[in-house]
């Protein structure tokens, strides 16, 4: 069978080159990653970050510190050949990766009491 006698949705399924992994991290460890540039930004699909309204962004930091669900944040990883380290690119969580970022900058941290999860 040729590609055009397939349908797309059979096409794509059969295709390996992209696996999702569900890998938990803290948001301290995450803001970590954001601040040494092991995760990153790829500019060339993102918007611009910081266009969130500040209720949205405060309704997100909220959620946070009293441990409700936040939705997932999408990452590509891939190696870097000039320095063979892996550095992962958001995908889908620019605006609340910056959301994270501006709070930890602005209120030096999160409060201790809070123990963050995912």
């Amino acid at each position: 069978m040729h590609v055009s006698q397939r349908t797309s949705l059979q096409y794509f399924s059969e295709r390996n080159d992209m696996l999702a992994v569900y890998s938990p991290m803290s948001v301290g460890d995450y803001c970590k990653a954001l601040n040494d540039n092991i995760i990153t930004v790829n500019e060339e699909y993102q918007r611009n970050a910081g266009i969130w309204a500040s209720y949205a962004r405060s309704f997100f930091i909220e959620s946070i510190l009293l441990e409700y669900p936040i939705p997932k944040i999408f990452l590509y990883s891939k190696v870097d050949l000039r320095t063979r380290s892996t550095v992962k690119e958001i995908v889908d969580g620019q605006q609340r990766s910056h959301t994270l970022q501006s709070f930890l900058i602005e209120n030096s941290g999160f409060p201790q009491s809070s123990t963050l999860r995912n």
